[in-house]
């Protein structure tokens, strides 16, 4: 297992995970209609999100929306530090295939879909389901092939 400092990868991920399953719950309830709209805007970028690349890019923006829509500071402090450990150094990427592509779509699709509908409870649910599936890849054997060493 790789370890940056004493932090093993899958540590960071817990960490990232947790906030931001919190931070989409909070979005669910407190967004303003033009920045549900905008996260509507996002959500249709993802089925051309074919690559390790384009999929690293709708996480980063989607977390810039979670943040600006929460305003927690320390929260974004800390998730912000825990990506930058977690994305400065090679992992195993974690949705791999054509069969991994399509569960990252599905899962992520979910998440905002509950954001825009200002459904607290789906939005937990589904960030957690996110969240559950992203940690058992992490422990499952890399066995299909590489594609970029990326969550997404």
């Amino acid at each position: 297992m790789a370890a940056h400092g004493g932090l093993a990868f899958d540590e960071i991920l817990e960490v990232t995970t947790l906030i931001e399953v919190e931070l989409i719950a909070q979005a669910a309830q407190s967004g303003s209609a033009e920045q549900i709209q905008r996260m509507q805007v996002l959500s249709s970028q993802i089925d051309s999100c074919d690559t390790a690349e384009k999929r690293i890019a709708f996480e980063r923006a989607f977390e810039y929306l979670l943040f600006e829509i929460i305003k927690r500071p320390l929260m974004a402090l800390l998730s912000r530090a825990a990506n930058e450990l977690y994305g400065s150094h090679s992992r195993p990427p974690l949705f791999v295939g054509a069969s991994g592509v399509k569960v990252w779509m599905e899962q992520r699709k979910r998440v905002v879909r509950a954001i825009c509908e200002r459904d607290v409870e789906a939005a937990r649910f589904e960030a957690e389901r996110h969240r559950r599936a992203m940690l058992d890849r992490l422990r499952l054997p890399q066995a299909e092939g590489k594609e970029g060493g990326s969550p997404a």
